[in-house]
């Protein structure tokens, strides 16, 4: 915890040299902030400083971070409920205790040091990857991305009146007027009114009518289609066309979201204030949105991201023939498990058959089941069945590793990614049969979207470093999105710059198949998504 005077010149020059040292081991509690906190005052934290949060959430998983963070706020917040305005949010923040708070953190410290010595893979996943991610995603909230805030004010009035028009269709449609937003009074008008069948149910037994639920029944009727619609541009509006020019900086004209390295259980980041992972990519509505994040003058948009990283890990995981050698061969992977499924030779798979594939392809990572599938492909659970099952028949490597995977899972209570990082799967051995096999089908997808995470942190590590060899002079990163990285480029270096990251990012970790990335460049976001 740091206290600065900006009046105490001696001081602050004191606090400055012992923080920028590394001479001198220095321990704090979320580094990020502090990186935002120090930088006001000109004073860069030395490598030799370790993050209490950090080794909480590496050691013990999300959800004993999350009892971390909770113990921390319970035992430190001052009990005469003091507050000040928070200068970025505008909200009420809590006033802490700081006398107590430094011996804690040092004491918390020694004790995750003593663990973190003995598993020698979760110490290197903290140094070699997480702490040194918590500064690059600091500099990446700093650089924000330029946004074009008139494209975004011209978009919502667009879409105000599509809600409207939807509006009017939906209420002609039921024969009165409904609140769509609401789940009861569409519940209401869809089971009792128009006299939908129940085909789901919520987790608190209500009829479901969720975006599956909703598709199923527009094969019958037009509202549940035109509810869907509304509800997807009236949450597109509210969450981003609405809130991102309100979010732009006034002095850097630039949206300046912030990311979480600890809220999730595989080590993904996660984006908030806003949520810029969100933005709907297959959309019209979506693309428009991206379209409003521009390079400034001079600077192109360059979009790269990991070609099938999951399936490809999939495939260094499972050591499964048929999808190692689709990968070598450089084959269209959907197609070439078309052909496996549906025992035809590849030149005669149909597009029908290839999305099929694909559907089943994605969704074994998920730990997809017959009931689940038949509801993608709007088919029997027979038909399901038996595609899963010729499936497992020809890709056995992936089976076996899924087997393998449930059975230490069970025993450890935890799977791992390609680097050591532990993912908790709390109830994998659970009395309740569904919620066992909820936790079944997360850790079977587990150890591929964890070792994804770990994969991309090892890249913007090795992609700052080659960019801040020129001091970021001709290029920077500025979102981070799973997969994908977006950078803001010199126009006029932007072969030599795309070349080498292409490169880093593809060699960045030895798999039994190649890593492969695409690449997109544009004006704006959306025109590099299109071009990738």
């Amino acid at each position: 915890m740091i206290c600065i005077n900006n009046q105490n010149n001696e001081y602050l020059i004191a606090i400055k040299k012992i923080l920028e040292t590394n001479t001198i081991t220095k321990v704090t509690y979320n580094i990020k902030s502090q990186y935002k906190i120090l930088q006001k005052y000109g004073i860069k934290l030395s490598e030799n400083t370790h993050d209490i949060l950090l080794e909480n959430y590496i050691l013990k998983g999300i959800m004993q971070c999350n009892e971390f963070i909770k113990k921390i706020n319970q035992d430190f917040l001052l009990k005469e409920s003091k507050y000040f305005i928070h200068k970025q949010t505008n909200e009420l923040s809590p006033y802490y205790d700081i006398y107590h708070i430094p011996h804690y953190i040092l004491k918390i410290h020694y004790k995750n040091k003593k663990f973190l010595n003995k598993e020698i893979k979760l110490k290197s996943i903290l140094y070699d990857i997480d702490r040194p991610i918590a500064k690059i995603l600091y500099e990446m909230e700093n650089n924000g991305v330029l946004l074009n805030c008139i494209k975004l004010k011209n978009q919502s009035q667009e879409i105000e009146k599509k809600l409207a028009c939807l509006q009017l269709k939906a209420y002609t449609l039921a024969n009165e007027h409904f609140n769509i937003l609401s789940n009861e009074q569409t519940r209401h008008i869809l089971f009792h009114k128009i006299g939908f069948k129940n085909i789901d149910k919520t987790p608190k037994g209500k009829n479901s009518i969720n975006e599956t639920v909703l598709k199923i029944f527009s094969q019958n009727h037009r509202l549940p289609n035109i509810i869907l619609k509304y509800r997807k541009l009236y949450k597109l509006k509210s969450n981003y066309l609405d809130k991102l020019t309100k979010m732009v900086n006034i002095n850097t004209g630039r949206i300046h979201t912030s990311y979480c390295q600890h809220s999730t259980s595989t080590g993904r980041l996660t984006s908030y204030y806003p949520n810029l992972q969100n933005i709907p990519k297959k959309t019209l509505e979506g693309e428009k949105i991206r379209e409003a994040f521009i390079a400034p003058d001079k600077y192109l948009i360059l979009t790269v991201d990991y070609s099938q990283i999951e399936l490809r890990i999939l495939a260094h995981f499972s050591a499964d023939k048929l999808l190692i050698k689709s990968f070598y061969n450089k084959d269209d992977v959907h197609t070439a498990t078309a052909s496996n499924i549906f025992d035809i030779e590849i030149n005669k798979i149909t597009i029908q058959q290839r999305q099929i594939a694909k559907i089943i392809n994605f969704s074994v990572i998920y730990g997809i089941t017959p009931f689940g599938l038949s509801k993608k492909l709007n088919i029997t659970m027979k038909e399901a069945k038996h595609y899963i099952d010729m499936y497992f028949k020809k890709h056995y490597g992936i089976l076996n590793f899924i087997k393998k995977t449930l059975v230490s899972t069970s025993k450890k209570g935890y799977t791992s990614t390609l680097f050591g990082r532990k993912i908790y799967i709390p109830n994998i051995n659970s009395d309740n049969t569904n919620i066992r096999k909820a936790a079944q089908r997360a850790c079977v997808n587990a150890p591929m979207q964890g070792t994804t995470a770990d994969i991309i942190k090892k890249a913007m590590i090795k992609v700052n470093e080659y960019l801040s060899l020129t001091n970021f002079q001709y290029g920077k990163m500025i979102i981070q999105v799973h997969d994908e990285l977006i950078f803001e480029i010199k126009e006029n270096k932007i072969d030599e710059i795309t070349k080498n990251i292409c490169f880093i990012m593809e060699n960045i970790t030895l798999l039994n198949v190649p890593l492969m990335v695409n690449i997109g460049i544009g004006k704006n976001w959306n025109q590099a998504n299109k071009i990738a």
